[in-house]
Parts: C-alpha cells; structure tokens; sequence
C-alpha cells in the first residue's frame, strides 16, 4: 500500500530573475512527470539528498516523517533544469499539509504563501539571492502559469498561439541554480518587468508576432546583463538566422539548460531537420504539457494521520 505523489517537470518560458524580485514570470510544465512513493516503513529516503530544501522540510516536521518510507524517481536521471528539487519539496509539503488520502486525486487547495514561506527558509541561506519559489507554483498548478509573488498572480492557460509552436533544444549545459543564485548579489530588473508585462499581453491577445517580439526582447535584455551563458548565445545566434524560428531565448539559471524556440508552424518541417542534422535534443513542448501536482492511491490505505497513512 502505498501514496504516489506526481509533479511535473518545469520551465522558465520567460521571467526568469525578475522572479526574483516578486515579479511576473511564465512556465511551462511538462511530462514525464516526477514521483514521490510513500509507504510505511522506518524512514527511508531514497533519492533524496542530505541538505536539500526537502530534507530540511522533513527534519523540521520529524515526529510526522519519521514512520515513512520515501522513494523519489527522476524520470530524467539528473540531467537537470527541469525542477527535480521543487518536486521533491512540492510534496512533502503537500503530505504534511494534507495528512490525509482519503480521495485518488490530490485536490486540495494548498497554501501558497505558506508553500513560499516554508520553501524560503528551507532553500536559502541568506548568501546571495533567495530563489523564487516561482517553480513550486507552476508545478502546483500545471499547464502554462503566469505567477507574479508580488500580487499574488497565479493564471494558467493553454497555449494560445496559431501560427507558433514552443521547442525546447536541450543544451547538454547543466547550472546548478541554486549555487548559481549565491553568487547574485545586486541586480537590476526594472527594465524587465514592463516587458514581461507585454508577453502576457501579447499571451491574453493571442498575438503571436507581439509575444515572439517581446520574448526576444526578453532574451537580449539578459543576455546584456551578463546573464546568458556562452553555449547558450552561441546556440542563439544560429536560430536566429533562421526563417523557421520566430524567437528564441534561454531557460533558467543563465538560460543555460534549455532553449526555447518559437517555430513558425507552416516551417517547422525545416526546423526538424535542421534539429535533426545538428544532433540536438527536442522537446516538443505541445506533445508534453501536464497537468499539476497529482496524487494517487495504490490499493487502499487509510486517512493518513500523523506517523501513519
């Protein structure tokens, strides 16, 4: 008997460090997904690091953690960028909130500003930047979420674009974004937010030319600031020359893990195959669009109470 929570992986499509400052950003959360098995046992954890945001989670609650067994899959094997880390903090957070399985599906309405709050203390240190939290909501919600910390802004939607496909082009560069945010220190968004603020927009309006522009404004704006890593702007500058790609940027942390091209729908045969003869690694972003954090029961198990489920 046991409890399967599932979380998706996610991306930064755009907004990425003016999250930081409470601002507005856009994910995209994809399959495969994420899993968390919880059965009764001694307090095992496989796949969950001594140190990290959720092992401080589980630590500060131990009397409630302590008779659990815990079993993280990474469908992705560590290669990183996709938000394996808020996963794991996503649910245990949720077991503690919840203490309770009655149903199949996870469909309580959890406290984000207490998810925020806790994930604050657990994953910072006070070195640097603390991260957004940002992810946590996307993988929370699902789908494409625009989340602004500063008003409270959660929206999700489906993609609303005719003429523009997303792919996503792995880089094979890994930035551990938390080690990352420790070296920030002072940082200057304020030219990003108005920006951001017509990508949704441009998002609302269905306007697929105002968001491919405003996403490459985006995308030179931090590049500018330094923040976009050599591998990724060498990347950049080739999809740039072409007449299948409407736009394209970083992902994350020194947009270095990901990059994302908008593909003129009527061209992306050519994209393909030019995807294809550069050996590169797509992600079909449509194909793979996932719902939030999920949670299932394997065989039945009883209301889950403290140190039992």
């Amino acid at each position: 008997m046991a409890l399967i929570f599932s979380v998706p992986g996610k991306t930064f499509l755009a907004g990425e460090y003016l999250a930081l400052e409470g601002g507005l950003t856009l994910l995209a959360m994809s399959e495969p997904r994420f899993e968390m098995r919880v059965e009764l046992g001694a307090g095992r954890r496989a796949g969950l690091s001594e140190g990290s945001p959720a092992m401080n989670y589980i630590r500060r609650h131990e009397e409630f953690f302590r008779g659990l067994d815990l079993t993280f899959r990474d469908p992705h094997e560590g290669a990183g960028g996709l938000g394996a880390s808020t996963a794991q903090y996503l649910t245990v957070f949720a077991m503690h909130s919840w203490k309770s399985a009655a149903n199949d599906e996870a469909d309580r309405e959890l406290d984000t500003k207490a998810l925020l709050e806790n994930y604050r203390q657990d994953s910072w240190n006070g070195e640097g930047k603390a991260p957004s939290g940002a992810d946590l909501i996307g993988q929370l919600k699902g789908g494409f979420t625009f989340f602004e910390r500063q008003t409270g802004l959660i929206s999700r939607g489906a993609w609303p674009f005719a003429e523009i496909v997303p792919v996503l082009i792995r880089t094979g560069v890994k930035v551990p974004t938390h080690e990352h945010l420790r070296r920030l220190n002072e940082l200057d968004v304020t030219d990003l937010a108005p920006v951001m603020t017509a990508i949704r927009q441009a998002w609302n309006d269905r306007d697929d030319r105002g968001f491919a522009d405003h996403l490459n404004r985006y995308g030179k704006a931090l590049a500018k600031k330094g923040l976009t890593a050599e591998s990724t702007l060498d990347l950049l500058h080739d999809l740039a020359w072409m007449e299948s790609v409407a736009a394209a940027k970083g992902c994350g942390a020194l947009g270095a893990d990901f990059v994302l091209a908008l593909v003129r729908r009527d061209l992306k045969r050519s994209f393909d195959l030019w995807a294809e003869e550069k050996e590169l690694t797509t992600v079909q972003l449509l194909d793979h669009v996932s719902p939030g954090l999920a949670l299932k029961v394997e065989k039945a198990v009883p209301l889950m109470k403290e140190n039992s489920l």
